[in-house]
């Protein structure tokens, strides 16, 4: 009998492990989203959310620590409904994102072999896309392999270059060059850069065998500076500053609540600074050619919907999409967008999630709360498995110690 629950839990496992993987890859940032018709990808949502809501609603543990959460998303789901800024897509998706990520850290304690699963498959993910993006980029630059110029995306939004076996690349034009960046099989390069930067922090959280530690970490950052992106380029300079900083007051015998006091300072103080010192213009200049020159106009159109926001507002949000559908354009800073179009309170929840998830991988949390100001990947499936894995790694890592 205890043999045949065994692989019978296993069995469970791998099948729900299998579903997480199909669903991660056929939602953006993916581009196969474009070309997996929504009959397949809604279904599979629901069923998700189905299985882990069903399981994680009979546990204590989770009425206690996210039923108010649910409660209030509720709510302010009639909100936005009354108000008539309700935008029935979004919301619903937002709604069943919300369900999904709190349900699945309580119910993955009831089966741990599928943490195990999903762990490895980002681990094989992120080394896949980072040989990947490392061969294409010598392919394209070094002209290789030959590469066709496609359009992808909805309303053949993307133009890139293309190579079937390789995926996507994007042209990056320089006053005095220019330079493929690899997108691989995700939509921007922005994504790739994230997805490699961010998990370049953590690998020694997913790797058992340290031998292969130091090659895995090379071909990683291989593969994120790839992506050529800037966002990236920046993070790895903030981060490691960041790092070598808490070494430093280590040795000086600086922790804890005051070390992390003395960084922030410090880091608010020289980002002032350098905003101050740079001319914006040649810095965009410098950059080549990128969104980052209407970004600022973006922030300052969010800004001035929120000032012009009621109280109510401001607390429950104007509804997902509402930027979108006012300005006529995306904002790309992440942050803000959660601010105006969710509101203060679950903006807050948001963070709050955020670093229950990676407060104890702290160079990660910070290395993605940099990219959520330049990076449209929160509501994604690939970003919020992320989370909820590097809080699975932490855990395992915890429990070594222990042992």
């Amino acid at each position: 009998m205890k043999l045949k629950q065994s692989i019978k839990v296993d069995n469970l496992s791998l099948s729900i492990a299998l579903l997480i993987g199909v669903f991660i890859l056929i939602y953006p940032p993916f581009i196969a989203s474009v070309y997996v018709p929504a009959f397949i990808r809604i279904p599979l949502l629901f069923i998700l959310v189905a299985f882990f809501f069903f399981l994680a609603i009979t546990k204590r543990s989770y009425v206690y620590q996210f039923g108010p959460w649910v409660c209030f998303f509720l709510i302010q789901e009639v909100y936005w409904l009354l108000t008539g800024n309700k935008i029935v897509g979004d919301t619903i998706y937002f709604l069943l994102f919300a369900l999904l990520a709190s349900s699945i850290v309580i119910v993955a304690k009831r089966i741990p072999q599928l943490k195990f699963l999903v762990r490895r498959f980002y681990l094989i993910l992120i080394v896949s896309l980072s040989i990947l993006a490392i061969l294409s980029f010598l392919a394209f630059n070094l002209d290789i392999f030959p590469y066709v110029l496609k359009t992808v995306g909805q309303e053949e939004y993307y133009e890139y270059y293309h190579n079937i076996f390789f995926g996507y690349v994007n042209l990056k034009i320089f006053e005095t060059f220019n330079i493929g960046r690899v997108c691989g099989y995700l939509f921007e390069p922005s994504y790739l850069g994230w997805f490699l930067t961010t998990n370049f922090f953590i690998l020694d959280r997913y790797l058992i065998t340290r031998k292969y530690l130091i090659p895995v970490r090379i071909i990683v950052l291989l593969g994120a500076l790839a992506s050529f992106s800037t966002a990236s380029w920046i993070v790895f300079a903030i981060v490691g500053l960041l790092n070598f900083f808490y070494i430093f007051l280590s040795l000086i015998k600086i922790k804890g609540r005051l070390a992390n006091m003395i960084i922030l300072i410090s880091f608010l103080l020289v980002g002032g600074i350098t905003i101050l010192a740079i001319p914006k213009q040649k810095l965009i200049e410098g950059l080549g050619t990128s969104s980052h020159e209407n970004r600022e106009d973006r922030v300052m159109n969010s800004l001035l919907i929120l000032a012009n926001s009621s109280i109510p507002d401001i607390i429950l949000g104007r509804s997902p999409g509402f930027i979108e559908v006012t300005v006529q354009t995306g904002e790309s800073n992440q942050l803000m967008k959660i601010l105006v179009e969710y509101g203060i309170i679950t903006f807050s929840l948001i963070i709050a999630f955020i670093v229950y998830c990676t407060k104890k991988s702290r160079l990660f949390l910070v290395a993605n709360l940099l990219f959520l100001n330049s990076v449209v990947i929160f509501f994604t499936p690939l970003f919020i498995f992320n989370l909820i894995v590097c809080k699975w790694n932490d855990e395992e890592k915890t429990k070594k110690i222990d042992a």
